[in-house]
């Protein structure tokens, strides 16, 4: 090619770059600030359209950790936004606070709740000794990246935990709706659920669930009946499935798949938890059950207790030490649910502070879960202390829970009425009872 040849073929690429210059000038008649912030402001138009605000699906913490809340938000159109939640309610009604809240272009558009908001921070807020404990709180979000915005759905992404959320205009005022989240939580509420599933002819499983939180433990095994009748089990297969109540059922963070079966939203009909396809999760009263549901009290003579070494040592060489400091007495020990969790607590008082107080540490899902209607697993996450006064007296709450770290058998003395339960360690054969009663401990100076 010559000279000229290479000198005209440049003047026609040339030519062919400018018109396509001109022609993107054209398309995008505005710089990419003008657009950004003319998107930023259609979606805000949008959040402060919806008439009753929106129920925003709030899993708090990079891997859904602690399950997922409702939040109901009503953005104003002068830059604020009222907030309640399902974890704000109680029996007289939702507590609602109201703060300031930003949709920005920033790598993207960004929806940021700016000034602290006392109902939307409580699971951001790292002095919050809940959740992972102080100096994480329950690990939320408070600022998110818009990944798609309209009057029917928004989804949104934590930009600290990466996490996607979902919002859907509220088909009723917020105080209503989680009134109606609350009852159905009431009506439908039990610790342990099953499933009974026939996988084929010669296959079967019964699915056990425990509740813990808004986490659902599921465990089962597939039970083969081979021709000559003989059944053979399988390995236990178990999981944890993070979830929120709507205003009709339960709804996971994403979807389940179990022996064949996707599953993700279920209705409750009065009785069960059904979803599109049939599957059924249904309440179970069981001897975990009732053990889960109720608060039940050590005492350290009556109880039987000593058969474990272990408090003969909790006794006289740690729990004397440390409530002879100040006057301070040990009231009691008892399981129960504390903050919606279920946990092993520490009732005392102490003469610095005027009064009683609780130390809780947590039993969790996975650390707590039904392995049969009437054997418990537990065991205690180190981490999931329930409290500043539980971290003060973390050693003395391992202490006191050791023993209970395993399997156990529950046995009550009454199913219908129960005033006593024993506990016996499937490993060890130890046997611990228990009472419906506070059983004092005597540590007085």
């Amino acid at each position: 090619m010559n000279l000229k040849h290479i000198i005209a073929s440049l003047f026609i690429s040339c030519a062919v770059l400018s018109s396509c210059e001109v022609e993107e000038d054209e398309i995008f008649d505005q710089s990419s600030s003008l657009r950004a912030d003319a998107t930023a402001e259609a979606y805000n138009k949008i959040l402060t359209s919806a008439q009753n605000g929106w129920a925003m699906e709030y899993y708090p913490g990079a891997y859904q950790a602690y399950g997922g809340y409702v939040v109901a938000c009503k953005f104003n159109t002068d830059g604020t936004v009222a907030i309640t939640a399902d974890y704000a309610t109680d029996a007289e009604g939702s507590y609602t606070a109201t703060s300031l809240y930003q949709v920005t272009p920033d790598n993207g558009i960004k929806l940021t709740f700016d000034t602290y908001n006392e109902v939307f921070h409580f699971l951001s807020d790292p002095s919050n000794s809940g959740g992972a404990g102080l100096g994480d709180g329950y690990e939320g979000d408070f600022d998110f990246t818009i990944i798609s915005c309209t009057p029917d759905k928004i989804i949104l992404k934590g930009t600290k935990s990466g996490v996607k959320t979902e919002m859907y205009p509220l088909p009723a005022n917020a105080d209503e709706y989680l009134a109606q989240i609350d009852k159905l939580k009431t009506e439908s509420f039990s610790r342990t659920y099953k499933t009974v599933l026939t996988i084929s002819a010669s296959q079967k499983a019964t699915i056990k669930y425990s509740l813990s939180g808004q986490i659902i433990s599921y465990q089962y095994a597939i039970e083969t009946t081979a021709e000559d009748g003989s059944v053979e089990k399988s390995e236990l297969i178990k999981g944890d499935i993070p979830f929120i109540y709507t205003s009709k059922g339960i709804k996971f963070y994403e979807t389940v798949t179990i022996e064949g079966n996707d599953i993700r939203e279920f209705v409750w009909d009065g009785e069960k938890f059904v979803d599109e396809n049939g599957f059924i999760i249904e309440p179970s009263v069981t001897a975990v059950d009732i053990f889960l549901n109720g608060r039940w009290f050590l005492g350290y003579e009556a109880s039987g207790i000593k058969t474990n070494e272990n408090w003969g040592f909790v006794w006289e060489d740690y729990a004397i030490p440390i409530y002879e400091q100040e006057g301070e007495y040990l009231q009691y020990l008892y399981f129960g649910t504390r903050n919606g969790i279920f946990s092993f607590n520490m009732h005392s008082y102490s003469p610095a502070i005027g009064g009683a107080y609780v130390a809780s540490a947590y039993l969790q899902a996975p650390y707590v879960y039904a392995v049969a209607d009437n054997v418990i697993q537990m065991g205690l996450n180190q981490s999931d202390f329930g409290d500043q006064n539980a971290q003060y007296y973390r050693e003395a709450l391992s202490y006191f829970f050791y023993p209970f770290n395993g399997e156990f058998t529950i046995e009550f003395d009454d199913m219908n009425n129960p005033t006593m339960v024993t506990l016996t360690d499937n490993l060890y054969g130890d046997v611990y009872t228990l009472y419906a009663s506070p059983i004092q401990w005597v540590l007085e100076n």
